[in-house]
């Protein structure tokens, strides 16, 4: 970082753009953080061809790109771009010995390979997975119970999005968890995410209001039971 500051410094100093060049600078006025111990914030920094091309007070960075597009920040602040590297160990093993459905562009494909799955699974066991992305399949729209159940019947089945961010259940799981089409949306939980679950058909929209009781024991079931983080 150091060096890429040292280096925009010189090019503060240093005549301005070429007119080919004037047109791809962005000028950034606000507080700069540099994340250089030796010079923490600064002014303002410009941008060229994606790079920091200055960094410095707003007088160094606007001589050495007069007719820069200003983005002024106000009263926010800017960092130098962040490249975050990280990997869940534990999601990954799971991958490896979980039903697998990253990539595949039918929620019907998904099923076959529950199915295949299931085939050497005892019944009433838990079968789990993960990547499915409905965006992928004709007409985006999300999964309902309705096909998972057909053709898996005797177990219990989660099959976690893409992102983690929703889960895919058969018959057996709602049954389980005790989830019908009379069962209300948990707090803090959109109701689209639920309805994945339950066929649009015999689901009730009808707003009622969770309990105290009825909220302790959804935790209990998403701690304990199929929900639980993966």
């Amino acid at each position: 970082m150091r060096f890429v500051l040292l280096a925009a410094a010189v090019a503060c100093a240093s005549r301005g753009p070429s007119p080919t060049t004037a047109a791809r600078d962005t000028l950034v006025v606000g507080k700069i953080h540099t994340l250089d111990p030796a010079r923490p914030t600064a002014e303002a920094v410009l941008l060229r061809d994606g790079k920091i091309a200055c960094v410095g007070s707003r007088d160094e960075c606007s001589r050495a790109a007069a007719s820069a597009k200003i983005v002024d920040l106000g009263e926010g602040s800017a960092v130098p771009g962040l490249t975050d590297a990280h990997g869940h160990i534990l999601n990954y093993g799971l991958t490896l010995v979980n039903v697998t459905c990253v990539g595949l562009s039918r929620e019907a494909e998904c099923v076959e390979r529950v199915v295949a799955r299931a085939r050497t699974t005892p019944k009433g066991q838990w079968i789990r997975g993960r990547g499915w992305d409905q965006n992928r399949w004709p007409g985006a729209k999300f999964p309902t119970e309705k096909l998972l159940s057909e053709r898996v019947p005797d177990h219990p089945v989660v099959l976690r999005r893409v992102d983690g961010h929703a889960e895919w259940v058969n018959a057996k799981v709602l049954q389980i968890s005790g989830i019908t089409a009379a069962t209300c949306d948990p707090p803090a939980a959109g109701s689209s995410a639920t309805r994945t679950a339950v066929p649009a058909a015999s689901w009730s929209t009808t707003p009622c209001r969770w309990s105290t009781r009825r909220s302790r024991r959804w935790t209990t079931r998403r701690s304990k039971g199929p929900f639980s983080p993966r």
